[in-house]
């Protein structure tokens, strides 16, 4: 979960402890990419302070995931942005790209 209170944040509240150790494991495998993506609630109040928009908030939310996450090539790595009535989340999920060297027949 990210951001609280009554104007929006893109600070991760209470992270979940076993994120940085799932996500570390996960890149060791290269055939493995994050995709990282962070909402807003839909609110008025739920936006960037300085911009007053909902889809900065959101990108800096993701960033801050993925910033705790650490240092990840950038092929593997996407951060996409979203409104989730009620939710002011980041959201870390893992895709299977396959393999990277095919065999040769």
């Amino acid at each position: 979960e990210t951001g609280s209170g009554s104007t929006g944040s893109a600070e991760p509240v209470d992270p979940d402890p076993l994120l940085v150790p799932w996500a570390r494991e996960a890149l060791a495998d290269p055939r493995v990419r994050l995709s990282v993506t962070a909402a807003t609630d839909g609110s008025a109040a739920d936006v960037d302070p300085l911009t007053h928009s909902a889809v900065v908030l959101a990108a800096d939310r993701a960033r801050a995931a993925a910033a705790l996450i650490g240092p990840v090539a950038a092929n593997r790595l996407t951060l996409s942005t979203a409104t989730a009535p009620g939710q002011r989340r980041a959201l870390v999920t893992l895709a299977f790209s396959g393999d990277t060297q095919r065999k040769p027949r």
